[in-house]
């Protein structure tokens, strides 16, 4: 992505997180990044493009976390505290990406939503079944149901930040949540 397909990207996140899907129109998006709408034009085809250029910059937080020869404990663990960093970094993709509701009257943006979001379960579950053949985490707990719990909690934490505005620091409340899903998700000897 170019410079500025990013920086139109990035103000299309912060327009959609400050106004709503509604207040991130062609018209408030090239003023905010200083061009013309027919300028606008030139990076991104049609408003829907712009949608997907928000739900890719998603897509990208891939983690490196997840790759390597640490335990799958380890991974889980560094992939949790690696997505609370980020979130705290920026918490205005935060709100856009754990609200994809906001996208769901786009047929075409919903199914780019569900296929990032099948792509992070499909890493992370790999993992998760690696550490169960590992005997490291449990596995009396199907794969699917400890994705929903490690991205329902993570979910749940950064939503009550958001709420709360930000009065919490997110990364300190992310380890205790991830310590405490390793807690549960260990396969006791």
């Amino acid at each position: 992505m170019t410079n500025r397909k990013t920086e139109i990207t990035e103000a299309a996140i912060e327009l959609i997180a400050n106004k709503g899907i509604q207040g991130c129109t062609i018209k408030n998006l090239a003023n905010k990044v200083g061009l013309s709408e027919a300028a606008l034009y030139r990076h991104f085809k049609n408003k829907q493009a712009i949608f997907q250029g928000v739900i890719d910059s998603f897509s990208k937080l891939d983690s490196p976390c997840l790759e390597g020869n640490e335990s799958s404990l380890v991974k889980i663990k560094n992939f949790l505290n690696d997505r609370f960093f980020r979130f705290a970094q920026n918490p205005l993709l935060a709100k856009v990406v754990l609200s994809e509701a906001i996208f769901q009257n786009d047929p075409v943006i919903s199914k780019s939503v569900m296929i990032a979001m099948h792509k992070h379960r499909n890493i992370l579950g790999k993992v998760i079944d690696e550490g169960q053949r590992a005997n490291e985490i449990r596995a009396d707990i199907g794969t699917q149901e400890i994705f929903r719990i490690i991205a329902g909690s993570m979910r749940i934490t950064v939503t009550q930040w958001q709420l709360t505005n930000f009065l919490f620091n997110l990364e300190n409340e992310g380890k205790k949540i991830t310590a405490a899903l390793l807690i549960m998700l260990k396969k006791n000897d």
